[in-house]
């Protein structure tokens, strides 16, 4: 059928080398679908028997108000696309189209539809929905067809380059601008410390042509095996805001805080579920392993035992990195710098140690703190990174880390004479694809001014004597 339409017309699928079957008794029936005039919609359902049984591909669910029924849909004449990047194809029924106009944005159920990858590969039945936190998506009635971002889940049995899912992060044409976090992770890159791949698509939702998008890996199985591939069997926790909801998912409050472990932070699941969300083993409700690291982190620095803590449950060389690396691009939007958010913490197994990671850097690089901003802005509710860096050793290892940034990756030859370091080689590459798509050229100057005065400004926060290192033990 056409959409628009209720009636369905039968195409009976044969194997006998006639009309669209190429070769007779191959075991593949083929039917052919009518052409259509250009822009139109057809949807179709796949049926088998053997005369006692019958079977439908989708699987026919029960319609609802929150899940339209499902088809395969194939979108007749959707135009060739100009684009140096991957295109990424999305047809959604009428039906689909008008359930997310008529709910919450929030809502995290998943809406059939088709994904077309580069125009060659067809993924049928996948699931869409708007994807981001409250901050992102509140309030309700969004035309999928505009520029939001999404998650698209795909069937196991038809993975995509190997993953079930995918976010698509609109780059939000703000003054923000689609570079930035692609630029912060180059730095992270460069000091050895693990980052989400990105790559910018060009996404097609029902013919239209939305802004600029990027293909985010998220930290997830995949991204272990990535970067903790003898070590990939742990937990990982996502750092958050606790939200609470009104009536109808549209609006929200919220709480978010540092890890501790206090008279008002019990050892109970409760106590951590919701600003520690667990992202792998779900079904494992033991948290024993994330009360232990509250536990070691919150161990008094004037405690003879405080490295032994520590270092029993991270290697302090990569939680000051990390560190170092968010607060050099100045993403205040972190944990240990201004918020518990956007950012995960991974137990690592079998190796039993803890590690930062860091995810959705929207605010860096000129459009987060100043290239002026202190190197140690940590808010009153990280007490456990307080005292971790005002602790000699590990602020050596802080200003370390600092000092290998600026020593190494950190240099731009913006507003000299000089010949473009490699950040500009990268800045520039990366420009010149966003401008050639009509995209800007994500602020690719302001970039290089913020590189280069905040490693002026890292460069005179050094110690002119090193700092005191307390006796080993």
């Amino acid at each position: 059928r056409s959409e628009g339409t209720t009636a369905f017309t039968t195409a009976s699928m044969t194997d006998d080398g006639t009309g669209s079957d190429k070769v007779a008794g191959d075991g593949i029936y083929t039917a052919a679908i009518p052409g259509a005039s250009a822009n139109t919609m057809r949807a179709f359902y796949l049926t088998a028997s053997d005369g006692l049984v019958s079977t439908r591909f989708p699987t026919k669910l029960e319609p609802s108000a929150d899940v339209p029924e499902r088809t395969c849909l194939v979108r007749v004449g959707d135009g060739a696309a100009s684009t140096r990047v991957n295109t990424y194809r999305v047809w959604m029924s009428n039906d689909v189209v008008n359930t997310f106009r008529s709910r919450a944005n929030l809502s995290n159920e998943l809406l059939d539809c088709t994904f077309v990858y580069n125009d060659t590969d067809v993924f049928y039945n996948c699931g869409i929905r708007f994807h981001g936190s409250p901050f992102l998506r509140s309030g309700f009635g969004w035309s999928p067809n505009t520029n939001r971002s999404y998650r698209i889940e795909f069937n196991p049995d038809q993975s995509y380059r190997g993953l079930t899912e995918i976010n698509l992060d609109w780059t939000e044409g703000s003054s923000r601008g689609p570079l930035q976090e692609q630029a912060s992770y180059w730095f992270f890159r460069h000091l050895g410390l693990p980052y989400s791949t990105q790559e910018w698509v060009l996404l097609l939702s029902n013919g239209t042509r939305m802004g600029s998008y990027d293909d985010v890996r998220k930290i997830d199985g995949g991204y272990l095996g990535m970067w903790f591939p003898d070590n990939a069997e742990g937990f990982i926790h996502k750092i958050d805001d606790y939200f609470e909801y009104n009536v109808d998912g549209t609006s929200y409050s919220n709480i978010d805080e540092g890890l501790h472990a206090d008279a008002r932070h019990p050892p109970l699941p409760d106590t951590y579920r919701w600003h520690f969300e667990k992202r792998s083993h779900p079904e494992q409700d033991d948290w024993s392993h994330l009360f232990a690291f509250a536990v070691a982190l919150n161990t008094s620095s004037g405690d003879p035992r405080y490295e032994q803590s520590i270092e029993a449950k991270i290697d302090p060389r990569h939680f000051t990195r990390m560190l170092a690396a968010e607060h050099a691009v100045g993403n205040w939007d972190s944990y240990g710098y201004t918020r518990g958010k956007n950012s995960s913490f991974y137990y690592a197994l079998p190796e039993g140690k803890w590690y930062f990671l860091a995810w959705d850097i929207d605010f860096a690089l000129g459009s987060g703190r100043g290239a002026g901003s202190s190197l140690f802005e940590v808010t009153g509710q990280f007490p456990e990174v307080t005292a971790f860096l005002n602790y000699p050793k590990y602020q050596q290892m802080y200003y370390d880390a600092f000092q290998e940034l600026v020593g190494g990756p950190w240099r731009t030859s913006y507003g000299t004479n000089d010949p473009p370091t490699a950040f500009d080689r990268f800045l520039d590459e990366a420009a010149d694809v966003l401008v050639a798509e009509g995209w800007g050229d994500g602020r690719r100057n302001a970039i290089k001014q913020f590189v280069r005065d905040r490693r002026n400004y890292i460069l005179s926060q050094f110690p002119a004597e090193p700092v005191a290192r307390p006796p080993q033990r």
